[in-house]
């Protein structure tokens, strides 16, 4: 079973990518905002459970977004796995990833498979 952070504003999106990967047995956690996406790696990270796999979307209204939170989160463990997703695939970010930190890039909105498929390719690998 692998530890999945999802950092989305939005909690319908939080919600269903929840249920999606929690019915692929994986342990989630989804949180609403970057700051606190830190602070919970951190915590995470400190307590021995650090999680495998953060799934951030790249524009939090008001907050830090994924690319500041995944350069935050990599200070820490530059070997975790990361994904940004967005609705908006003309970014930076979102046409290379690699450059930003990211591992991989999955455009919203997206199918259950696709979202279970990347999570295993990044996770199993």
């Amino acid at each position: 079973m692998s530890r999945i952070m999802i950092v989305d504003d939005e909690e319908a999106i939080r919600e269903i990518m929840t249920l999606f990967l929690k019915r692929d047995g994986h342990d989630i956690t989804a949180i609403s905002s970057g700051s606190e996406a830190v602070r919970n790696f951190k915590s995470s990270l400190n307590s021995g459970a650090p999680f495998d796999l953060v799934i951030l979307d790249a524009n939090i209204p008001g907050d830090i977004g994924a690319v500041e939170i995944i350069k935050s989160i990599k200070e820490h463990d530059p070997d975790i796995s990361a994904v940004i997703t967005s609705g908006d695939s003309v970014g930076g970010a979102m046409k290379k990833p690699e450059d930003f930190g990211f591992d991989r890039a999955l455009k919203k909105p997206f199918k259950s498979a696709d979202l279970i498929n990347l999570v295993k390719s990044l996770v199993n690998s």
